[in-house]
C-alpha cells in the first residue's frame, strides 16, 4: 500500500500528522510539540502531562477532538488530508500545486485524485493552506461583471436601433 493510499486505522493518524504540521508550520517529517491522540490514550501518562498549556496546544487539542468525532461518526478525512498535503507542497514551493504535483505528493495517480477530489477542491485547499485570498484579475476595460453585462446589452440594443 502506498503512503498516499492509507486507509482504515491509519487515515485519522495521517490527518492528525498533517493538520498538526500545518498548525505548527512545520514539515510533516518533524514531530509536533504536543502529545498525539494515540499518546493521549496511554493510561500510564499522568493527567498533568496530557493537559494543553499554550494557545497552540489548545488548538491542537481541538483538532484532535474533531478527528476523534469524525472517527466515531465514520466521517471521511479526505478534506483534511488534501489540505494537509497542499500545505506541505506550498510550504516547500510557495506556489499553488497542479493536480499532477499534488497527486504525486500524495502518491496516488491523477485518476485516483479525480475520483476523490475535484480541481475546485484543490483550489479551495490551496487558499486554506496558504492563507492567501483568491485573486480575481481586474477587467481590462475597468468594468465589473454587472457593468460588462449592461454594456453588452446596450451595445446589442444600439445595433438593433441602427437598422
Amino acid at each position: 500500500m502506498k503512503l498516499g493510499e492509507i486507509r482504515g486505522d491509519f487515515e485519522e493518524e495521517f490527518a492528525e500528522l498533517l493538520t498538526l504540521a500545518q498548525l505548527f508550520r512545520m514539515d510533516i517529517r518533524k514531530r509536533a510539540p504536543v502529545l498525539y491522540l494515540a499518546e493521549l490514550g496511554d493510561d500510564s501518562l499522568p493527567e498533568s502531562i496530557k493537559q494543553p498549556v499554550g494557545k497552540k496546544e489548545k488548538l491542537a487539542r481541538l483538532i484532535q477532538d474533531r478527528i476523534s468525532k469524525r472517527l466515531n461518526t465514520g466521517k471521511s478525512f479526505s478534506d483534511m488530508l488534501l489540505i494537509g498535503w497542499v500545505y506541505q507542497f506550498w510550504r516547500k514551493h510557495k506556489r499553488k500545486p497542479t493536480v499532477t504535483e499534488i497527486a504525486k505528493l500524495m502518491r496516488i495517480s491523477r485518476d485516483t485524485f479525480y475520483r476523490r477530489y475535484t480541481a475546485q477542491k484543490l483550489h479551495e485547499a490551496y487558499y486554506t493552506a496558504s492563507g492567501e485570498s483568491k485573486r480575481d484579475l481586474p477587467d481590462p476595460d475597468g468594468l465589473d461583471s454587472v457593468q460588462r453585462a449592461n454594456w453588452k446589452a446596450k451595445k446589442k440594443t444600439r445595433h438593433l436601433d441602427d437598422n
